[in-house]
């Protein structure tokens, strides 16, 4: 790794190599450093010196894009107005200071990853890793003791186990070293779910195999809060790799001690169900397919400035005859399982034309959002192949935009570039979904062609908060007005969202503020009033 700060420079190796990876440390930016260093991420600390940092940014990027490297920008929050300076730069990642520690090894575990998929030569990543930050030995004791201490002083607790499902067909599937990065991950997203919701009054450590603990301040949340949004962290794709979770929470009850409470919630999260829910689905799924079980629900996208239904993206739903409804997540989680996942994104994407090519009149002036993913992008013939089904089921190509997930990573953006080119040239419009999910790729925004930027609904939750959580959503809101990209909010549940993101240039949004997914008789409703 190579690091270039100008005022923190022994902080930035101390905390780097006692993670445990080699560095090349510099004050000022020599030429020809980089490049002689070998390192696959080029960190430089534009903290206390912006100006400076920007300018070894511009001199450092053509050397980092020839050795398909990665280039993370340690940027002050008073800067982050000024993250569209820093994309321009040549930044391919960013991490906002205030950072915790962690944070900062992770920003550059993410950015070592992009290096790798870009075909780098050198140890993986994991093999210079820091250790647990909590032994695993004593992670379930640290727990109990820390709430312990709390409910001794007479306050509240509510405590969580989760446990990742399945893991063990993750590691078949995408090899020990892959599970490892899994687990760092949902550590990692574990503490954001706990930094939210209890604002530093918690404690998160890893159990025995995929299982976690967490405890905090239980005036802040209900256990079923706390289970939902653990939930919803765990059963985002981790990369390429989808796993399913089960969740249980507890809240403490008067004279109750630490033990019991864990206790409470280790039974309210129930025993693995036998051969797993999503392997059974796995195996149905082929039949579901082929047999008219999985159709799409329509999502409104809302403009701010009129608050005029103007588009609505497509959502898949697997209507089991057994189980109910299956969402989204779960329904790709098994194609993942069964091999099925390209020829589901497919059958999705060709549900959804047809059925919008058959919507009324009242809903002729309304964009469609359909979804792919990553591996969509990996074929070769992709575009060619989209551009077909939309002839096929009659839909206007204007009348389309694709959205790419940005949780899946794409392992050559220059192909996908040209795929979404291919359709941008055939009148489609294309966007990222769910930016700012922890994997925050500027390269992305460099390399594709994009119309829209989606912001993820974590960032729509921090436009409230004071602090560094509205500082990031304002600079990413600022980032793409500098690059000309219309803004989406996802997940906007209030109008005090909804204002303060229309407030720094944000277009559209969708969420509950307006409907959640409907089907098309409930779309005529709401457009029509």
């Amino acid at each position: 790794m190579y690091v270039l700060s100008f005022r923190q420079l022994d902080e930035l190796l101390q905390l780097t190599s006692g993670a445990g990876w080699a560095v090349v440390g510099a004050r000022r930016l020599e030429p020809g450093a980089f490049a002689d260093s070998g390192a696959s991420v080029a960190v430089v600390d534009a903290r206390g010196s912006f100006a400076d940092g920007l300018d070894a940014m511009r001199a450092l990027a053509p050397e980092v894009e020839r050795a398909g490297a990665a280039l993370l920008a340690l940027v002050s929050h008073r800067d982050a107005g000024a993250i569209g300076s820093v994309h321009e730069a040549g930044a391919t990642h960013f991490l906002l200071s205030p950072a915790g520690e962690g944070e900062f090894v992770h920003a550059i575990r993410f950015a070592e990853r992009f290096a790798e998929r870009l075909g780098r030569r050198g140890t993986p990543s994991l093999g210079r890793r820091r250790g647990d930050p909590v032994a695993v030995a004593a992670v379930g004791d640290a727990v109990r003791r820390w709430a312990a201490g709390r409910l001794a002083a007479g306050r509240p607790v509510v405590a969580a186990r989760a446990a990742l499902a399945s893991f063990d067909l993750v590691n078949s599937a995408h090899g020990r070293a892959a599970g490892d990065l899994i687990l760092d991950e949902a550590a990692e997203r574990l503490r954001s779910v706990a930094d939210e919701l209890f604002a530093g009054e918690a404690m998160v450590a890893r159990g025995s195999g995929p299982e976690f603990l967490l405890a905090g301040d239980g005036a802040r949340a209900s256990g079923e809060a706390l289970s939902a949004r653990i939930a919803d962290a765990l059963t985002r794709p981790f990369g390429r790799a989808l796993v399913g979770a089960r969740v249980g929470a507890a809240s403490s009850r008067p004279g109750e001690d630490a033990g019991a409470l864990l206790r409470r919630a280790g039974d309210a999260l129930g025993p693995a169900e036998e051969g797993g829910a999503i392997e059974e689905l796995a195996v149905e799924l082929h039949h579901a397919i082929g047999g008219g079980q999985i159709g799409v629900l329509f999502q409104p996208q809302v403009e701010i400035a009129s608050g005029r239904i103007v588009g609505v993206e497509a959502l898949a739903r697997w209507e089991h005859p057994k189980r109910g409804t299956v969402g989204a997540d779960a329904l790709f989680m098994a194609a993942e399982r069964a091999g099925l996942a390209a020829a589901l994104s497919e059958h999705v994407q060709g549900v959804a034309l047809r059925e919008a090519a058959r919507w009324p009149a009242a809903l002729d002036a309304l964009r469609l959002s359909i979804n792919v993913t990553a591996e969509d992008l990996a074929g070769a013939d992709f575009a060619d192949r989209l551009l077909a089904r939309v002839e096929e089921a009659g839909f206007p190509r204007a009348r389309l935009t694709v959205e790419v997930t940005e949780t899946g990573l794409i392992a050559d953006l220059d192909r996908a570039g040209a795929l979404l080119g291919r359709l941008r040239e055939a009148g489609c419009r294309t966007a990222i979904d769910d930016f700012g999910t922890g994997y925050s790729s500027l390269a992305y925004l460099n390399a594709l062609p994009l119309d829209y930027l989606k912001v993820d609904k974590a960032l729509v939750r921090g436009v409230e908060r004071d602090g560094r959580e509205r500082v990031v959503a304002q600079g990413v809101l600022a980032l793409a007005r500098s690059l000309g990209l219309h803004v989406v909010a996802e997940g906007v549940e209030t109008e005090a969202q909804r204002d303060l993101l229309a407030a720094h240039g944000c277009e559209l949004y969708q969420g509950f503020l307006c409907a959640g997914a409907v089907s098309v008789g409930e779309l005529v409703g709401l457009v029509s009033s």
